[in-house]
């Protein structure tokens, strides 16, 4: 859409996949835009879908499940931008059904 707040979640989407490996929040993004994290919120699940942390969380998982099937990185290596990596497998499975071990073990070509 060519709307304002619309052109807004795109600007914020395209921040989030280039800078999932940071350490990312629904305040941290709205600070960077100059933006109330509230109207954030409520614009960004209204154009999307997805709370802002439910996308940061699919494009982590995403890249996380390219890395481990593609590379021979470490999980901790994977887990780029999660604090911890207990919680970074915490989400992982809640995403995949899967612990990253069992995916890499499952989807490596």
């Amino acid at each position: 859409s060519t709307q304002p707040k619309h052109r807004k979640v795109d600007e914020v989407a395209s921040y989030i996949i280039d800078h999932y490996d940071k350490a990312l929040s629904l305040e941290i993004i709205a600070a960077h835009f100059y933006v109330n994290k509230c109207y954030l919120s409520r614009i960004f699940k209204e154009a999307s879908g997805f709370t802002v942390n439910e996308y940061i969380n699919m494009i982590r998982i995403r890249r996380a499940r390219e890395l481990l099937s593609n590379t021979s990185m470490s999980i901790t290596e994977v887990s780029v931008g999660y604090e911890t990596i207990t919680y970074f497998e915490r989400v992982f499975h809640q995403y995949t059904q899967t612990s990253p071990s069992g995916y890499r073990k499952q989807y490596t070509i």
